[in-house]
């Protein structure tokens, strides 16, 4: 069987894969990973105190898989934000009055998706 030059031309791409997303706490990546497909995602970072940048993205900070705020503002525990998916380097900032782990949600499949941030010890 002989197949059309373009339908080989297409079977020689790679396939498009969602890229991996991470939270960034203060620039740096958290190893667990989020991904743009599913539901609302959940992960558990520890925090130290004091004021931290938050923000959720590809490790190319690409446009589309970039969240954040639209400006930099605060990010209020256990309240769902919404955000801007083409945030750049904008992040939302976090003040951590208590060490410890810290839960974060993400919901890629609303309008805006949203982030939440809680104290380990407020989900229980």
């Amino acid at each position: 069987m002989r197949l059309p030059p373009l339908l080989l031309a297409l079977l020689a791409l790679p396939a498009w894969a969602a890229p991996d997303l991470h939270l960034y706490v203060d620039g740096k990546a958290v190893p667990a990973t989020l991904s743009m497909t599913g539901g609302v995602q959940q992960l558990t970072h520890h925090l130290a105190k004091g004021s931290h940048q938050i923000r959720i993205s590809d490790t190319g900070n690409s446009c589309g898989t970039s969240f954040g705020p639209d400006e930099a503002q605060p990010l209020p525990f256990g309240t769902a934000q919404p955000m801007d998916n083409c945030a750049g380097s904008n992040s939302f900032a976090l003040k951590v009055m208590l060490a410890g782990d810290y839960q974060f949600s993400f919901d890629p499949q609303t309008p805006q998706p949203e982030s939440a941030a809680r104290h380990q010890d407020e989900c229980l």
